[in-house]
């Protein structure tokens, strides 16, 4: 193993820069195999925890604050969107010095946040960037998963659970799952499923039943008979009846390949799949007969019209002719006729043209400026109004009126006579037309489309009918398939519960988890039915993960918050030792357990805090950090903390805080000589605390 691959034993130092309360730069020493923080609520505890937690794990809890909220403010800055104006932001640092297991060897993590448009007060959206250095390499944890297995934080409760933890579980690393093994058995199940499903409709004929379909194939010949009497009937071939019903398959399929021979001098046998297409071909494909006797029609002269409609048409055409140069000669006296009647012509509907204008002039102009002296005031209105009318010539506007309509008069008699020209050419190039359909090639057209459109009613349902009674022939075939296929859905049942069982939960992993749980929660006080913790899988389509169970069955949303902090801290302790060889650092972080503690608990709890700070296993040695803001348990924490010879108990005691210069911190370094347990309590405690260990190890294991 390098060094860059060897895990962290403990920190040396740590510094802190601008990182949450802890305003500026500030160094702390913290070699020793248990620290206790303590210090009033606010004053920065929890901070200094979670920063060794980011540190050691590269982990954060977003859901509780975003990055750019780790960044301490400059003092008086209270805006709550950070996105807004403000200060330059100096950004967050946290560089430890630390030691790795079994080595005299240190190293230097460092993690730091920076605020990339940092001093430019346009940013709408603040972007942070992260920088994390000096962790073991192929690290075999998560970041989030490690830090659940290493840090405590009431606050985070929920996360501390494999049932209700996101993203990768505990389970999933002790027992992993090859990816191939997770594609392989969801692709043998749902091809199970798919089979299971098909299986039971598999030899049941799922179209129309055989009278049904009968039915309707006799109303599609009874609709193609007379059209195939009509193409048939002038034929240069001799073309076989039609039978008047479909009756069996037989017979309308004997008919088809007499018809399918006659038109091509093909053979075709009666159970030829495209005996369908074929008839339709020889009766309207391009090779079809109704082609054929098209194209001879067109080949005819005129002559075989019939003489009254050829001789109509002739008139017609004549008639046509004649028009036609009456409208030229008509367009020749005014090639501009719309432009020149539109000059004179009111833009808007329901206006007066000119020429109604002069005549209403002529006829009413003296009338509309004279007026008597009653209508004096009238006048005095619109006085405007009547001097225009006075100006007006009656006699002008008549000659006037007169010369326009010389000028309009033949130009809207032309106007008149293209129009009537127009709607009669229009009906005689409907009659031509019309007559020209009772032609022969327009008859075999018509009857074309109509020979088309009842054959497409009887392919469909005679293929059906084709299908049905080939699928009645099959009979023992299918039984012989269905037969396989359900072979092939019990195999894929195996392969899918085989791998099932492959991956089945580890017992002796579980049983050990919750051994070792179980032995940790014995250290507090508990009501009956609690213990012994039971451990079951919890597996399903996109998550595997372990649930917890008290012994009496109850789960953990059953449980009071206290409960629930107990089982955090167990299942913390529990989780880190069986997984101790994956671990990137062995440090444990407690934040504030004093709702899992209490005095009468205290004890027994340091014992295990003693067992893993100063006990002599390597692999399962700590370096543990305890935060307290409870003096009493403090007090009595580090009466029942005070280190052996050889190993060191450090307090750092958090004694105030302020806006501009963070906490100030107090370090005291405790010892035999310091111990505040001159009568000897804590060690009467101890000693009680260690039969009781010894007694609760021997149930939890067995005789």
């Amino acid at each position: 193993m390098t060094p860059s691959d060897t895990p962290i034993s403990r920190l040396e130092r740590l510094s802190i820069e601008h990182f949450r309360g802890f305003h500026g730069k500030h160094d702390l020493a913290l070699d020793a195999d248990v620290v206790v923080v303590a210090g009033p609520n606010g004053y920065g505890k929890s901070s200094l925890i979670e920063a060794i937690a980011l540190l050691l794990t590269g982990w954060h809890d977003e859901r509780l604050s975003h990055f750019s909220r780790l960044v301490s403010r400059h003092p008086g800055d209270r805006r709550e969107n950070l996105a807004e104006p403000g200060p330059p932001e100096p950004g967050a640092s946290l560089t430890a010095k630390v030691q790795l297991v079994d080595s005299e060897d240190e190293r230097e993590v460092l993690w730091r946040a920076q605020r990339a448009s940092a001093g430019n007060d346009d940013a709408e959206q603040p972007t942070w960037s992260m920088k994390h250095s000096g962790l073991p390499q192929d690290r075999a944890l998560s970041d989030e998963l490690e830090a659940k297995l290493s840090a405590f934080f009431q606050e985070r409760l929920d996360r501390l659970f494999d049932e209700t933890a996101s993203g990768t579980t505990l389970r999933d690393v002790l027992e992993p799952r090859p990816a191939w093994v997770e594609t392989a058995q969801r692709a043998a199940g749902d091809a199970a499923a798919e089979l299971d499903e098909a299986i039971p409709g598999f030899d049941q004929w799922s179209g129309r039943p055989g009278p049904a379909l009968l039915t309707v194939l006799d109303q599609a010949i009874a609709e193609l008979a007379p059209l195939y009497e009509k193409l048939v009937a002038n034929a240069e071939v001799q073309w076989p009846a039609m039978p008047g019903r479909f009756g069996s398959d037989g017979d309308w399929s004997g008919f088809a390949v007499q018809v399918v021979e006659a038109a091509s001098g093909r053979a075709l046998a009666a159970q030829n799949r495209a005996l369908p297409e074929a008839l339709v071909e020889a009766l309207v494909g391009p090779s079809g007969e109704l082609t054929r006797q098209i194209k001879a029609a067109k080949r005819r002269t005129p002559d075989t019209v019939a003489p009254d409609i050829q001789r109509r048409i002739t008139e017609l055409e004549q008639r046509q002719t004649r028009l036609a140069r009456e409208r030229e000669a008509a367009e020749r006296r005014f090639p501009h006729l719309a432009d020149e009647l539109a000059l004179f012509s009111a833009q808007q509907a329901g206006e007066p043209d000119a020429l109604a204008i002069f005549r209403a002039l002529a006829g009413n102009a003296r009338r509309w400026s004279a007026l008597t002296d009653a209508d004096r005031s009238t006048a005095a209105r619109l006085a405007d109004v009547l001097e225009q009318l006075a100006m007006v010539d009656p006699e002008q506007a008549a000659k006037s009126a007169e010369t326009l309509e010389t000028w309009l008069l033949p130009r809207r008699e032309t106007r008149a006579l293209l129009k009537r020209l127009d709607t009669e050419l229009a009906s005689i190039a409907t009659e031509i037309a019309r007559l020209r359909r009772l032609t022969d090639i327009q008859r075999l057209q018509t009857l074309g489309r109509d020979l088309r459109r009842a054959l497409e009613d009887l392919i469909k349902p005679w293929n059906e009918e084709r299908a049905r009674l080939s699928f009645e022939a099959r009979k023992d075939q299918r039984a012989a398939a269905r037969d396989l296929l359900e072979r092939a859905r019990d195999a894929l049942v195996w392969i899918a519960d085989t791998l099932d069982r492959l991956t089945a939960p580890d017992e002796a992993t579980m049983a050990r988890l919750a051994q070792i749980t179980t032995w940790v929660m014995g250290r507090f006080s508990t009501v009956p039915g609690l213990l012994p913790v039971q451990l079951v899988p919890d597996q399903g389509p996109d998550r595997r993960g372990y649930r917890i169970l008290t012994g009496d069955g109850r789960e953990l949303v059953q449980l009071s918050t206290g409960q629930k902090a107990q089982f955090g801290v167990a299942l913390m302790v529990a989780q880190n030792r069986e997984a101790s060889t994956l671990l990137s650092h062995h440090v444990l972080l407690l934040d504030d357990v004093s709702t899992a503690y209490d005095l009468s608990n205290l004890t027994r709890e340091a014992l295990l805090w003693r067992q893993l700070a100063y006990g002599p296993e390597a692999p399962i040695k700590r370096q543990v950090f305890i935060s307290s803001h409870h003096e009493d348990m403090t007090n009595q924490l580090l009466d029942l903390l005070v280190p052996p010879p050889g190993y060191r108990l450090l307090l750092v005691r958090f004694t105030d805080w302020s806006p501009e210069q963070g906490p100030s911190i107090q370090r005291y370094e405790v010892d035999n000589t310091g111990s505040r347990d001159p009568g000897g309590e804590a060690v009467r405690g101890l000693v009680q605390a260690i039969e009781h260990e010894r007694l609760l190890w021997t149930a939890v294991k067995g005789p």
